[in-house]
């Protein structure tokens, strides 16, 4: 049984983590932690020599990094996710104030039981964010009241949307079952997927780049930024002012180019905010980073969330990935009935009637 990425913990005990730079989180942001953030992709996205372009370095360079990464716990897998509108679906993220701190953690895990919420982010004060999935409009607003209530936040604001690319045709049966097999580990050999399919590792890879072609399917590293060494991960969220133009967006966006590996697609153009997740070598360098934000034109005011607590499933995901690749796991098996016992013989006591 595969095990799921949210449990693998692929550090070794004698590890010992070089310190995180600029370099590492441009690396991380050129390969994505989140699907389709980069658009429509090959199968070569995550190749060393791909990134290499994107990063100016040698692809020697960048599989050291990886592997330095990966080494240290900070890149646990690789996971491979279909694109959301063969679902009829999409995710929508969240960015609540929880007035009651006392009760936060039990309303933090009461949103995260509400169906739909597949992610629920705790941070250092009154915030939190969650990842909705929905089928549109109208399921959102129903899961976004029922969620007001049990954070006691009327007025959230959502600060990003999958930017999902329409797909260039609809999967097959053999599709979905070649996915459900790259579940958990996206990097699994073409020719071990078709020996459990009975099919040719030609077959495999023929289906695969089609996927990846017409926008189906795209790979991505799971991501533990509570893991890089060195540095304090946390999202810098900027409010812009009323009529912040393109230009001063790119300018905001250029001064905090060494810091972040994560920027967030606000669904509304009209959001006036930019959100990016980042890392700084301490607490004082993220203020840092936070007043010369503010201090940029265009800008209202800045925020630093430091995240303390995560709870995120995938369960639905692929339970919908079997149903489509037509996989029908067996039924539990019934809990076998203890036999009965002869009771004990007792003497009755007499009747009333009899003693009369």
């Amino acid at each position: 049984m595969r095990e799921s990425l949210n449990r693998v913990d692929v550090r070794g005990p004698d590890v010992a983590p070089k310190p995180v730079d600029e370099v590492d989180l441009k690396l991380i942001r050129a390969m994505g932690i989140n699907p389709f953030l980069h658009g429509v992709r090959g199968p070569d996205s995550l190749k060393p020599s791909t990134l290499a372009k994107a990063v100016g370095l040698t692809a020697e360079s960048v599989r050291e990094r990886i592997a330095r990464l990966e080494a240290s716990g900070v890149i646990v897998g690789y996971q491979v996710y279909p694109n959301y509108r063969h679902l009829g679906r999409t995710i929508t993220s969240y960015m609540w104030r929880v007035p009651a701190k006392a009760r936060k953690g039990s309303a933090m895990s009461d949103a995260g039981d509400v169906e739909g919420v597949v992610c629920v982010m705790g941070f250092v004060g009154a915030e939190a964010c969650t990842d909705i999935v929905h089928r549109g409009p109208e399921d959102l607003k129903r899961r976004v009241r029922l969620l007001s209530k049990l954070l006691g936040d009327a007025d959230p604001f959502a600060y990003q949307e999958y930017k999902l690319p329409t797909p260039g045709g609809e999967m097959t049966r053999l599709d979905w079952r070649i996915v459900e097999r790259m579940r958990g580990n996206a990097r699994r050999a073409p020719e071990v997927i078709a020996k459990e399919l009975r099919i040719s590792g030609r077959t495999v890879k023929r289906h695969v780049a089609a996927m990846f072609a017409r926008g189906s399917i795209d790979v991505v590293p799971a991501v533990w930024p509570n893991r890089l060494s060195g540095v304090v991960p946390f999202i810098l969220h900027v409010e812009l002012e009323a009529g912040a133009t393109d230009d001063e967006r790119a300018q905001i966006a250029k001064a905090v180019d060494d810091h972040w590996f994560h920027q967030y697609s606000p669904p509304d153009a009209e959001r006036r905010c930019m959100d990016f997740m980042m890392a700084a070598p301490s607490m004082g360098d993220a203020e840092e980073i936070r007043l010369q934000t503010e201090s940029l034109s265009g800008v209202e005011s800045v925020l630093v969330l430091v995240p303390n607590s995560m709870r995120g499933t995938e369960a639905w995901l692929d339970e919908e990935i079997e149903r489509l690749a037509g996989i029908v796991k067996p039924a539990p098996a019934p809990t076998p009935t203890p036999a009965p016992t002869k009771p004990e013989r007792t003497r009755e006591a007499p009747s009333v009637r009899a003693r009369i």
